[in-house]
């Protein structure tokens, strides 16, 4: 019995460590070999930097960038265990980019609370065709407390458009929960300002549960829903690192990116909005973060090759991290006679080894022009690379 119980207690104990160092190889990329593709006809714009999340609206003909001073992202951003609040720079901005004359603004906030800004969405209202709302993560410093013990007091702001041009945005609400939203990513916002989807990325803000949660690729983080009447809920549970979310403009398809690797989550709107999930699209351990869907209808999403160097990125700026450009778009053979493929054919269209586009963490792509967007919160500029996807 004793020599069966040591040697059972021997087989978890190396089925640990196989599943942890496994993870720590290909899902961290250590052994994959960048490969550049469509980095040759690229440019750099200034006066852009740390912008974890672009938004694309062809309508107004701009991009919009949730951005911070990336040393203030060094000193404050909760999703990377950044806590110093003493050192954290009230400087967060929203600012657009005009696809014509590529002229950068940053938009005045009024009445607006402090901002650690992460996700966005901005949506058109479907009420009044001038207004725009915006949904942001914002990882606020709790007001008591030390947020290395307490971690952030992450809550969701919405603004909207109080003039035509879309410069000056007035604050409507902030909507806090902190039993439901606790470790808010991205986010999907409604066209009636009243309601919202989000990710939470992980289960615990802090501590070895959440590392557990890193490096063994524990199925805990969710995607959350509030309405701003009857509250929030959790919609979905049981993904492995959730991190961007998109919802299909043509029906009520929702997709969710992993940051560990598990690939790209399907889900389908029920009636009383929570996601089931019908699907889950393999993208060869990359791990993925926030995702974007161009006017043709594929989903675009940025690639870390190789994590590793990503994680070296946000502690020494000037280190390179490789940055790929992921494109999903419908499979002609999902659901055939003969076939019972993936509903999504996974395809590369950018890679470049972090020279031209260092720690992508958001990518947006443009048919008319074929333009692709890249940029990132440790990023010191925007990216605009000419393909032919």
């Amino acid at each position: 019995m004793a020599f069966a119980l040591k040697a059972a207690v021997t087989v978890a104990i190396l089925t640990v460590l196989f599943q942890f160092i496994s993870t720590i190889i290909l899902n961290g990329g250590i052994l994959r070999v960048v490969q550049p593709l469509n980095n040759e006809h690229c440019r750099h714009v200034e006066g852009l930097d740390g912008c974890e999340k672009m938004v694309l609206d062809e309508r107004r003909g701009v991009i919009y960038l949730a951005c911070s001073p990336v040393e203030h992202r060094a000193h404050w951003f909760p999703s990377l265990h950044r806590f110093s609040a003493a050192l954290k720079a009230n400087k967060d901005y929203i600012a657009t980019f005009d696809l014509k004359t590529e002229k950068v603004t940053q938009l005045t906030l009024n009445g607006s609370p402090e901002l650690s800004l992460h996700g966005m969405d901005v949506v058109h209202s479907s009420q009044n065709p001038n207004e725009l709302f915006f949904y942001l993560v914002n990882h606020r410093v709790p007001s008591t407390g030390n947020p290395e013990q307490s971690g952030a007091d992450s809550v969701i702001e919405i603004f909207k458009t109080v003039d035509k041009k879309g410069e000056v945005l007035e604050h409507v609400r902030t909507i806090a929960d902190p039993k439901v939203i606790v470790t808010p990513n991205d986010i999907v916002g409604s066209p009636d300002g009243q309601s919202f989807w989000f990710t939470n990325d992980y289960k615990n803000k802090l501590g070895l549960f959440r590392e557990i949660e890193t490096y063994f690729v524990r199925s805990t983080a969710s995607v959350g829903y509030c309405d701003v009447n009857s509250g929030c809920k959790i919609a979905a549970s049981n993904i492995k690192g959730a991190n961007g979310i998109v919802k299909s403009p043509s029906n009520n398809t929702f997709y969710v990116a992993s940051a560990l690797g598990a690939g790209l989550y399907v889900f389908e709107k029920e009636q009383d909005n929570s996601l089931k999930l019908t699907n889950i699209v393999s993208t060869d351990r990359i791990p993925m973060d926030n995702l974007s869907i161009d006017e043709d209808g594929a989903i675009w999403a940025p690639g870390f090759p190789r994590a590793f160097d990503t994680i070296q990125r946000y502690h020494d700026l000037t280190s390179p991290a490789s940055s790929r450009g992921i494109r999903f778009t419908l499979n002609p053979n999902h659901k055939t006679v003969y076939y019972r493929e993936s509903p999504l054919r996974v395809e590369t269209i950018f890679e470049d080894d972090g020279d031209i586009a260092s720690a992508t963490t958001s990518v947006v792509y443009r048919p008319s022009t074929k333009q692709l967007f890249l940029h990132g919160i440790a990023s010191s500029h925007l990216t605009i690379c000419d393909i032919s996807a």
